[in-house]
């Protein structure tokens, strides 16, 4: 199953830290406490901190250092990886595998326990939710399941954000366009309660929630019902890929402010301006971190490295320094079988003396290099 990337899964330690020692609302935290408690360097401690302040749940004062902004009580843990829940947990795991290529075909109830080590209750429970998301269907005539056309590879990702780029900014210059005020407002405050800790602290899918129907009250605004079902329909589409991608959360801060300034655009009625500076949203994120782990092609196979994910040694430091051949008649060979003068170091021609005298050892010199082999 996809980890967290260092940053996150550190700050997700450093919630459970506050929340293991009973920290109070401007409790100062500092990177070497922090350091010591869950044993890494400082370096992963401050991006993370950083990240922490970021979202709200750190205040970092200049030349003082971080302080909490709520007790710590009050954080939830968050939902990552490694979530308690046995349902929630192979749940993601299941999404995960179909995403990476380890999932195809159809599949039954009992199939899902015996690989998740779910018990009937739970598997049944785990393939209604999925079901719910359009994500799986049952089979004709009741026996079986399987999954429903959804996004699972990097291209169909990349393509989902073209189409997206072209859909959703054109909506905001519908004629029908009208701003939803009730919805503006509920949507500022998700928003604003990301950028105040949520970005960490809320399940995947809820933050995939969140995000998803901020874009279709966008497009539901125009008044148009037929971009609104096709802003719908890729949601649904990218819902699994985008789990695993929001496994990565220190960048959905930066998100969560181009959308609380795209609806200061919209509500300042520039809605040119609005509908160029979200084509640029959609732009800067559809980018992948780890865009090369996904299955590249619509045949589903188990993931390996290629070429491209394995970094060569000869593309990162050039190619390798030739070698002289070390055979019989090769500098190199002449260089390994000359006689070498006591003192000297240096290796003479075949067929040549040394006309300069060895000196005289001293006590405490060092003892000359008598090596043939000079240094490459």
């Amino acid at each position: 199953m996809s980890r967290p990337n260092l940053t996150t899964a550190t700050a997700t330690r450093l919630v459970d830290l506050f929340r293991r020692s009973g920290l109070t609302d401007g409790a100062h935290v500092t990177e070497q406490w922090a350091a010591d408690a869950l044993e890494v360097s400082r370096t992963p401690v401050r991006k993370a901190m950083l990240f922490l302040a970021e979202v709200g749940i750190l205040d970092r004062v200049p030349h003082r250092g971080f302080f909490l902004t709520r007790d710590a009580s009050a954080l939830a843990r968050p939902d990552l990886a490694d979530g308690a829940d046995a349902e929630q947990t192979a749940y993601f795991e299941i999404a995960d595998d179909y995403v990476g290529g380890r999932f195809t075909g159809s599949f039954t109830s009992a199939d899902i326990g015996r690989r998740y080590g779910l018990n009937p209750r739970q598997a049944d429970r785990v393939l209604s939710r999925m079901e719910a998301e359009d994500l799986v269907r049952r089979k004709a005539g009741g026996r079986g399941w399987e999954f429903q056309h959804v996004m699972a590879t990097a291209e169909a990702h990349d393509q989902s954000y073209r189409f997206r780029m072209i859909v959703e900014p054109a909506a905001l210059l519908e004629p029908g366009f009208t701003v939803d005020t009730e919805a503006f407002g509920r949507h500022r405050r998700q928003q604003e309660a990301l950028l105040h800790g949520d970005i960490l602290l809320l399940p995947r899918a809820e933050l995939f929630q969140v995000n998803a129907t901020f874009h279709e009250m966008l497009v539901g605004c125009s008044g148009n019902p037929f971009l609104l079902d096709a802003v719908r329909r890729q949601n649904r589409l990218r819902r699994l890929i985008e789990y695993r991608h929001q496994v990565d959360r220190s960048r959905l801060a930066g998100q969560a402010r181009e959308h609380l300034r795209l609806l200061d655009l919209v509500e300042g009625g520039d809605l040119e301006g609005a509908s160029a500076f979200l084509h640029r949203h959609l732009d800067r994120v559809r980018p992948m971190p780890w865009r090369a782990r996904f299955c590249t092609t619509s045949t589903a196979r188990p993931w390996a490295p290629t070429l491209t994910d394995v970094p060569s040694t000869s593309r990162i430091c050039g190619p390798p320094r030739r070698r002289s051949p070390r055979g019989s008649g090769s500098s190199y060979a002449r260089r390994c079988s000359a006689p070498t003068p006591p003192g000297s170091g240096r290796a003479l021609r075949p067929g040549r003396r040394s006309t300069r005298p060895a000196a005289p050892a001293s006590p405490g010199s060092r003892r000359p290099r008598t090596s043939a082999v000079p240094r490459i």
